[in-house]
């Protein structure tokens, strides 16, 4: 068949292919393991056709195969989406897993997800909020860990107002000072950063969850 449109998908999956002509018209997903059509089909002689009108928008939802895990990000302090960043999946085990970017309007996806206990690392874009654990954890110890069996899930997440700490270091002994940053949780002490000062002068350690430091 002849290709008459592409667009790409944004984070939530959503996409818009213009311009077409008026008629029928097969509409296909396109990855790495394939092509799939808006009736499961693999191939275009088995696919559903979809007619086209001059002046009208047809919506086609194409679902893939396996699960997903879908959602949006927003801020926990003014409910707004958040509009940058990434959101990291880890399952129970502490393995790293698939990495999605937020979209313009706080949307991400996870395609094709095992099965498994998870949860979710959100680091925003900029310092204004802080990374973000499920479901509004400052670290993995406090984190929400979550199930994915045989059906997709659909997953809403929030973002804490990230804090900051200040200060000056001062030191007889020594002109350059170098400072770390320090978190408690869960009964052990995770590093976060490291920052270099000259004795006497203000340092900042920004972008920071809540917690004890």
């Amino acid at each position: 068949g002849l290709t008459l449109a592409s667009g790409r998908t944004d984070a939530a999956g959503a996409y818009v292919a213009a311009g077409l002509p008026a008629g029928d018209a097969a509409v296909a997903v396109v990855t790495s393991a394939g092509q799939t059509f808006a009736n499961g089909a693999t191939s275009l002689v088995s696919a559903s056709f979809q007619t086209v009108a001059p002046g009208r928008s047809t919506t086609v939802d194409i679902a893939l195969g396996g699960r997903s895990i879908t959602g949006v990000i927003s801020a926990a302090d003014t409910g707004a989406p958040l509009t940058g960043g990434t959101v990291t999946l880890y399952s129970s085990t502490g393995a790293i897993g698939a990495e999605a970017t937020i979209g313009k309007t706080g949307a991400y996806a996870f395609r094709n997800v095992p099965r498994g206990t998870y949860a979710v690392l959100i680091r925003p874009a900029g310092e204004a909020y802080a990374p973000t654990w499920s479901d509004g954890a400052s670290s993995s110890a406090d984190a929400d860990y979550f199930s994915m069996s045989t059906s997709s899930l659909k997953k809403n997440f929030s973002v804490l107002r990230a804090g900051s700490i200040t200060g000056k270091a001062t030191s007889t002994q020594q002109w350059g000072l170098t400072l770390e940053l320090w978190q408690f949780s869960g009964g052990t002490w995770t590093w976060i950063d490291s920052s270099w000062s000259q004795s006497g002068t203000a340092f900042t350690f920004a972008g920071l969850a809540p917690g004890v430091y």
